[in-house]
């Protein structure tokens, strides 16, 4: 399994030097002997300003101790931050395995659409053709992406609430070889 590093913030009032908080870092998943054996997540603790939780998929309820470490203000232009980046780009490209050095890895800040977009736009060639499913406003997002990117696509919608069926999935690639 690969290694996976988890942030664990400082307490607020512990100042906000990032090289301070690379002692934070829990690693889950190492030093097991038996394959798919992971650590125990924590219980989630409930929102301590009295928010609600947002029932929503996506990493929409934010945890208290992410936060408090929003509340430190790093520059990019700092060694400190800048270290802290070069480690996590090393410990990203440990987890898929890039012996080798081949591949280099941009963290980059913005919301889940503009990851989907940075990626299509990036990793889908101009002349290739995706498959899109779509079950809610997620996928007929990155069909609209798709759009905006010249990218030809096709789509198998599903409506806001069912799940797009393998038979479906199986029928699209046999139809399309584009695809």
């Amino acid at each position: 399994m690969p290694k996976i590093d988890v942030y664990v913030s400082p307490p607020v009032n512990s100042g906000c030097s990032p090289r301070a908080d690379m002692s934070q870092i829990a690693t889950l998943g190492s030093g097991t002997s038996n394959p798919g054996e992971y650590a125990q997540p924590k219980e989630l603790e409930a929102p301590r300003l009295g928010e609600p939780y947002l029932l929503t998929p996506g990493p929409l309820t934010t945890a208290y101790s992410v936060k408090e470490a929003m509340l430190c203000d790093w520059g990019s232009w700092d060694e400190d931050f800048r270290e802290m980046t070069r480690h996590i780009r090393s410990e990203l490209l440990s987890m898929v395995g890039d012996s080798e050095q081949e591949y280099d890895c941009v963290p980059m800040q913005g919301s889940g659409t503009f990851a989907v977009e940075a990626m299509l736009g990036s990793l889908l060639p101009r002349t290739a053709k995706a498959l899109v499913l779509a079950n809610g406003a997620y996928g007929l997002r990155t069909a609209k992406v798709l759009q905006y990117l010249a990218r030809d696509h096709a789509v198998i919608d599903k409506g806001d609430y069912l799940p797009p069926r393998g038979i479906e999935v199986a029928a699209a690639l046999k139809n399309d070889p584009r695809i």
